[in-house]
C-alpha cells in the first residue's frame, strides 16, 4: 500500500479563521488526486483520530481545481 507522503506533492496546514485549522493535501497529477480521492481514506474519521477531535466537527472537502483534499478541524 502506498503512503500518502509518497503520493502527495504538498501537505501543509494553515489557520482557517480564529478557531479552525485546515490541512491541505495536494497532488502533482489529476490521476493521483482521483486515485486517492476514490479510496475515501481521507475522511472525517481519519482526521478526527489523527488530531484528537470529534469526527462530527471535521469537514473534508475535495478541491479539484487545485488537485487538493482539505481537512478542516477545530
Amino acid at each position: 500500500m502506498a503512503k500518502l507522503r509518497d503520493l502527495a506533492k504538498v501537505c501543509k496546514s494553515k489557520n482557517a479563521g480564529p478557531f479552525e485549522v485546515t490541512i491541505d493535501i495536494m497532488f502533482e497529477t489529476k490521476e493521483l488526486f482521483d486515485r486517492v480521492l476514490s479510496t475515501g481514506v481521507l475522511n472525517a474519521d481519519l482526521f478526527a483520530k489523527l488530531y484528537g477531535v470529534d469526527s462530527k466537527d471535521v469537514m473534508v472537502t475535495a478541491y479539484p481545481p487545485a488537485l487538493a483534499i482539505k481537512g478542516t478541524i477545530p
